[in-house]
């Protein structure tokens, strides 16, 4: 919640948090998690002054787990940054009472904080060290927490989380040989974490890592041991030369079991990656996701995966002879990637001169969810600095103020009726080895059946040449 920095006592620190417990349909707000946490928040508040107890603001980042605690609910997980540091506000009540824990991890200078659950109590924390250029950062490192221990330390009063495991997903060295790079938020699926990044190739390389002379690729990082130790997955070469300095993230990924997507964007198109069997392979789509479009601009995807459902969605802008005008973008596939159908949502989220990218005019931390129906819910957001602040549905900046002024918005698209509910990838992936091995065991049990049988059926044979007895005729 970027707040006007010419108020006395600037500190934007506020991470309001909204609901939905109907897949997606409506919202109710929540929290504040760290608002709450203020002990001055309410004095502040009368005197329309902006103060901190707790470091937030920034980037901001929600997470539940998806196992409840015996008898208890799913801890509510929110995590934001500010100034190089983060904060961990941690719910296990729903959300209706919050606790606060600073994150004691090997860098505290962090940047990106993203958060992925497992399981009833693993929480993942991935960040950028940060290095001090504008918009670039350094390898990306995942920490694991036990969450159900975060949440009880904290109610007794400890306020500083240690984490059981810190990894970098590259080695150190790719600091200074590898170049600028930015990552996708991670995902947690079965013990196992997944996590893209993007790497500038070129040494030395510009800031944007854009020149014809410069090259690009995605990986995937990989851990079997829940984030102890990576192994990297280099993706099909897709020719990426967008720039990678204009402060928004170009790079998405989603995963359900062995189900993996990965989108990224060169501020053109969308080049979309998938993955069956939990990153081993991947295949490049042969053309854009969003060539069907016909447009030429494109910026900041994300991509949520259920079963054989994978839904990738992004800020795009249709041709035009003047300004650009920005529409969320949503693209389904109910097979898995091999085909997509594509619409565009109103209303218009944001302009920019002709010809420009978004950039950091509308901010990118947005994400898509396929629910258990199969239906698609995406929260993205609006820019209403051209508004006039009376506006009721997108109230833009007061008078006088520096500062962008944003709206969250919701979207749920149904599943098609032709489309049966997602089923469970890993199930399907785990049960095809196992339906192979019993159509085999069954093979081969029923050529043993019938050699029994024809043994047996020897045996009871009379011995050729014998003659049939014959019984008389009366």
């Amino acid at each position: 919640c970027e707040l006007d920095p010419a108020q006395p006592f600037f500190a934007p620190d506020y991470t309001p948090l909204w609901r939905s417990t109907d897949g997606g349909r409506s919202y109710s707000f929540l929290a504040d998690p760290l608002k709450l946490s203020e002990q001055g928040a309410g004095l502040r508040d009368l005197l329309n002054r902006i103060g901190q107890d707790h470091p937030g603001g920034y980037d901001t980042d929600v997470a539940v787990a998806p196992a409840q605690r015996p008898g208890r609910p799913p801890i509510v997980y929110v995590i934001s940054a500010f100034e190089a540091s983060s904060t961990l506000a941690v719910s296990g009540d729903g959300g209706n009472t919050w606790q606060v824990a600073r994150l004691a991890g090997a860098v505290p200078v962090q940047d990106r904080p993203w958060l992925a659950t497992d399981g009833a109590c693993d929480l993942y924390v991935q960040y950028h060290p940060l290095t001090g250029s504008q918009n670039v950062a350094a390898v990306p490192r995942v920490e694991r927490y036990d969450g159900c221990r975060t949440l009880d330390a904290a109610v007794a009063g400890q306020l500083v989380a240690p984490p059981l495991t810190s990894t970098l997903v590259e080695p150190a060295a790719n600091d200074l040989t590898l170049g600028n790079q930015v990552m996708a938020k991670l995902a947690a699926t079965g013990g196992r974490v997944f996590l893209a990044y993007q790497l500038c190739d070129t040494f030395p390389a510009t800031l944007e890592c854009n020149d014809p002379a410069d090259h690009q690729s995605v990986h995937v990082a990989i851990s079997a041991d829940r984030g102890a130790s990576f192994d990297d997955a280099a993706l099909p070469d897709a020719n990426l030369h967008g720039t990678l300095d204009d402060g928004t993230w170009p790079l998405a990924l989603g995963a359900d079991g062995n189900a993996l997507a990965v989108a990224a964007t060169d501020t053109r198109h969308i080049a979309l990656w998938t993955s069956r069997d939990a990153g081993r392979t991947w295949v490049l789509r042969t053309r854009a996701l969003d060539a069907t479009l016909g447009w030429d601009l494109a910026s900041v995807p994300t991509v949520a995966v259920r079963g054989a459902t994978i839904a990738v969605a992004w800020y795009g802008s249709p041709p035009s002879d003047s300004r650009e005008s920005w529409y969320l973008v949503v693209a389904r596939s109910d097979d898995g990637g091999r085909s997509f159908v594509v619409q565009r949502l109103d209303p218009t989220l944001a302009t920019t001169a002709h010809g420009a990218s978004l950039g950091d005019l509308l901010y990118d931390d947005f994400g898509a969810l396929v629910t258990r129906t199969g239906d698609i819910a995406v929260a993205y957001n609006q820019s209403c600095l051209e508004q006039p602040a009376s506006d009721p549905e997108c109230p833009g900046p007061p008078s006088g103020a520096t500062t962008h002024s944003l709206v969250v918005r919701s979207a749920l698209l149904p599943r098609p009726a032709d489309v049966g509910a997602p089923r469970d990838s890993s199930r399907l992936e785990r049960g095809r080895p196992g339906q192979r091995r019993g159509q085999r065991r069954g093979q081969r049990r029923g050529q043993r059946r019938g050699q029994r049988r024809g043994q047996r059926r020897g045996q009871r044979r009379r011995p050729v040449g014998r003659k049939r007895p014959t019984t008389p005729r009366r």
